[in-house]
């Protein structure tokens, strides 16, 4: 990335071409692609998000082999440039950037929302960050629906790289979410830059390791489990204290998503009663098969990761 910021600066005041070589072209979106790889891992996934109208664009029908697709509006469309050492994301976020609370309303009604909330096991709120009309969205949801759940249902929420985003916008969905109702267990999944993001906002020390301030920010916001990943390790805080898992990650084939598929691992993981350190295991070892092999793994893939966690076996940890 450094050598491609240079080629850049080096042409201020004058003209240059970049060609651009495409790989492949893929559905793409956090929900989208997070619902793809819980799908993959086993789960039936109803996806609200904007895969087009009146109709779901082709490139989403993978999404339908494992559950209903709620189409909302019309989707974005992202290029992907991608480093050794990182990727950046050219979007252009079209329609998206006009979905809020009520644009979502017009086409899946209050009743229609809360039949779908209901019939959860575990709801997931990602791309706060792309989505200026998230905070109303999930302000919305926290008056009208969530409240009316008949049963205690687990959240996962990412922010999605939060850095365009102003620190006061970043505080009042923390603090939204904060407030969400008691039945409402919450889990916050952050990448190394969303993290320190978090812990500046809440008026934290970001150089404090992960499992510190994982600590601080789950008791600022009334978090069940608090998620720091990177590209090595990644670290969750519960209840019951830390866990630190190490990623052994080869040569990536395929970076866009990884943060995705690790979301996906984390929801598996809960579902199937694994604890913090088994959706850990999973969460890292679904998000490293999708950067090596660039598709979703399904279980046979992965469930040698969970080896390990048997009484007899060591657990690969690192304290970062």
């Amino acid at each position: 990335m450094g050598d491609f910021g240079r080629f850049v600066e080096h042409r201020s005041g004058r003209n240059g071409s970049v060609e651009l070589e495409e790989r492949m072209e893929k559905l793409g979106g956090n929900t989208p692609i997070l619902a793809h790889a819980l799908g993959c891992l086993g789960a039936r996934v109803e996806t609200v998000a904007p895969f087009g109208l009146p109709e779901p664009l082709s490139c989403f029908q993978p999404l339908l082999a494992h559950g209903e697709l709620h189409s909302v509006g019309q989707p974005g469309l992202s290029i992907a440039l991608e480093f050794d050492d990182g990727k950046l994301m050219l979007a252009m976020n079209r329609e998206v950037n006009r979905l809020d609370y009520r644009a979502l309303t017009a086409l899946l009604p209050h009743d229609r929302l809360l039949a779908l909330f209901s019939a959860c096991d575990l709801l997931a709120f990602v791309n706060w960050s792309e989505m200026p009309g998230s905070t109303d969205l999930l302000a919305g949801l926290a008056r009208d629906v969530l409240p009316r759940l008949p049963k205690p249902v687990p959240l996962l929420v990412d922010l999605s790289d939060c850095t365009r985003r102003s620190a006061a916008d970043l505080r009042d969905y923390l603090d939204r979410l904060a407030a969400l109702s008691a039945g409402i267990r919450k889990i916050l999944s952050l990448n190394r830059n969303e993290a320190d993001r978090v812990a500046e906002v809440l008026g934290l020390d970001p150089s404090a390791s992960d499992a510190v301030n994982g600590r601080r920010i789950r008791d600022a916001l009334s978090l069940e489990w608090v998620v720091v990943h990177e590209r090595t390790h990644a670290t969750l805080v519960s209840a019951d204290g830390d866990e630190t898992w190490r990623t052994n990650l080869r040569r990536p084939a395929l970076q866009t998503g990884a943060g995705d598929n690790f979301n996906a691992g984390l929801c598996a993981g809960w579902l199937a009663g694994l604890g913090p350190r088994g959706s850990l295991a999973l969460a890292s070892r679904t998000s490293a098969y999708y950067v090596e092999h660039a598709r979703s793994p399904g279980w046979k893939d992965v469930e040698e990761a969970l080896a390990p966690l048997r009484p007899d076996a060591p657990i690969k940890e690192v304290r970062p």
